[in-house]
């Protein structure tokens, strides 16, 4: 009997130290849930500042941007012209030389 005295009087003092264990613990995963969300907050602000307000010069690259593609596009379309009345003045002295040897017959 007085094993089971001791062993109920041990299992008293272990559950008193795991309540008081608990309510030490409970202001620390507080702080840490806090601690976390500021972090958080810290970060998604540093992200904004870093991206928008750190850099005004980008509105300036995007006109840059825009302008050398207007540049690319008109060049472009000039090679594109001169290519297209080379593969035309290509095309008639082909379809010429073939013409006299074979003479279409309308």
């Amino acid at each position: 009997m007085e094993v089971n005295l001791r062993d109920s009087t041990e299992e008293k003092s272990n559950s008193k130290v795991m309540k008081e264990m608990i309510k030490r613990e409970h202001p620390y995963a507080l702080y840490f849930f806090l601690l976390s969300v500021v972090i958080l907050a810290l970060s998604c602000w540093v992200i904004w500042f870093d991206a928008i307000k750190l850099r005004p010069w980008i509105s300036y690259q995007k006109e840059y941007y825009l302008l050398k593609r207007e540049q690319l596009e008109s060049r472009f379309k000039n090679v594109l012209d001169k290519f297209q009345s080379v593969v035309k003045l290509w095309n008639g002295l082909i379809l010429g030389k073939h013409q006299k040897k074979y003479p279409i017959i309308a």
